[in-house]
């Protein structure tokens, strides 16, 4: 198991005891929590907003973004516990607002995708069925998503 912070390989630091992965199949937040016990001399600290990517050989089994840390002292060790949330962290970091008086779902979420992300690809999203209109009045993307799945009995 590799872990990275902003694609620097911590791994020699982590508490491995500590380790925890959360991943669920729909629209649920994957987490993971870790502790890094940073001894005397090292200057490392991590930053809420930084990217945390773990890899088992060369699969890519979580990528997040550090969410919380809290900090302990043990002894002459500092404890970081970092906690995280998958990149739907990223795509509620804006508000949609806008009316959608007709479509298909599909088309719907890649406007809103299109229009309030980046670094994001609609590659898999389905066509869907038709909605009449819909409208979101300042919702994080995520739920305006979850709204959309709602009404038209998908998943995501």
């Amino acid at each position: 198991m590799t872990i990275n912070i902003n694609g620097v390989d911590k791994t020699s630091l982590v508490d491995w005891t500590s380790y925890e992965m959360i991943n669920v199949l729909t629209k649920e937040i994957d987490t993971f929590s870790f502790s890094l016990k940073v001894h005397p001399g090292q200057t490392y600290k991590p930053t809420i907003g930084k990217e945390v990517t773990v890899y088992e050989g060369a699969t890519k089994i979580y990528g997040g973004i550090i969410t919380e840390i809290e900090r302990k002292i043990e002894g002459l060790l500092q404890v970081w516990t970092i906690f995280c949330k998958d990149y739907t962290h990223l795509l509620d970091r804006k508000l949609v607002k806008e009316p959608y008086k007709e479509g298909y779902a599909g088309d719907i979420i890649k406007a809103i995708i299109s229009k309030y992300t980046t670094g994001f690809t609609t590659n898999n999203v389905a066509q869907g069925p038709f909605i009449d209109s819909i409208t979101f009045n300042y919702e994080q993307l995520s739920r305006a998503i979850q709204e959309i799945a709602n009404r038209t009995y998908y998943d995501w």
